[in-house]
């Protein structure tokens, strides 16, 4: 319903308000979930917020599959096509400073009950005094896995795989908030500024990561929609097959960009490191 209020085209010429939509569909994922599953909330509000965006991106992803039939090669493509990846990158980006805005003011014991689910991946103190190739390799598989079922899904059902990126979001957003604010508290220090200096820390590689998430989404949605729309063999479809293909390759050459950043983030920020530390107790 509430996509009604608001036309595909608005998004389109206009994709800053889909942050706006983030930080709303995220308040009321999370209220609704809460009032309806109060035991494990996590990934019901995950799945709501994802619901609520449906709807807008389908619309969407035809307008874009469209577009793409007037590019002549990869880089006509992704300009026809950037209005559709600022929706998705301001999306996750309102959807992740709700979380950690969250995560962060909210009582340790009720953040502990009301993302379980996301706090359950963290993992302990990281970083050591040189790039470490093991991590890097850790990192970068962990990863590809994400983007290949963020390209299976999309694939097969257009733009469901928008779940997966609001779970990173989510889980991203509530991780940087909770060990922000528990840092914070160890030492008496504001968790407001702590988060400021994490986000400073973590944007470079989260920003490329997600991107790298993003356009394997598009992707695979753009040739879900072209197997629906276009008769295979075509060039039409030939021509989205072919430059959408390279967009996931491009995509994988991010990711890579964006675990070596991460590699290097955690190994080498003094202060992030030290925020870690603190939060953990080590």
């Amino acid at each position: 319903m509430l996509e009604q209020l608001y036309e595909p085209q608005f998004l389109r010429q206009k994709p800053i308000y889909a942050f706006l939509l983030g930080v709303a569909y995220s308040v009321i994922g999370l209220g609704a979930a809460i009032l309806m599953f109060p035991q494990d909330p996590a990934l019901i509000s995950v799945l709501i917020i994802s619901v609520l965006f449906l709807p807008s991106l389908y619309k969407m992803a035809v307008i874009e599959t469209e577009s793409a039939k007037s590019g002549v090669n990869i880089f006509s493509s992704l300009l026809n096509q950037k209005q559709f990846i600022k929706v998705y990158f301001y999306a996750f980006f309102g959807i992740f400073i709700t979380f950690a805005f969250f995560s962060l003011i909210m009582p340790t014991l009720a953040t502990n009950l009301l993302f379980k689910e996301q706090l359950a991946l963290i993992s302990g103190p990281a970083g050591g005094a040189t790039f470490s190739t093991g991590l890097f390799t850790g990192l970068f598989s962990n990863n590809i896995k994400v983007l290949l079922l963020c390209f299976a899904v999309s694939l097969a059902i257009g733009n469901g795989s928008i779940f997966l990126i609001t779970w990173n979001a989510s889980v991203w957003g509530t991780i940087f908030g909770n060990i922000a604010k528990t840092g914070a508290l160890a030492v008496g220090k504001n968790p407001f500024i702590y988060l400021v200096l994490i986000l400073i820390s973590v944007l470079p590689h989260v920003i490329l990561e997600i991107g790298s998430y993003i356009f394997a989404t598009i992707s695979g949605s753009e040739i879900s929609e072209s197997i629906l729309k276009e008769k295979f063999g075509s060039e039409a479809f030939g021509n989205i097959l072919a430059i959408n293909a390279i967009i996931l390759l491009f995509a994988i050459v991010i990711l890579l960009l964006g675990a070596a950043v991460e590699t290097f983030v955690l190994n080498n920020f003094e202060t992030y490191r030290v925020i870690i530390q603190q939060a953990f107790g080590s």
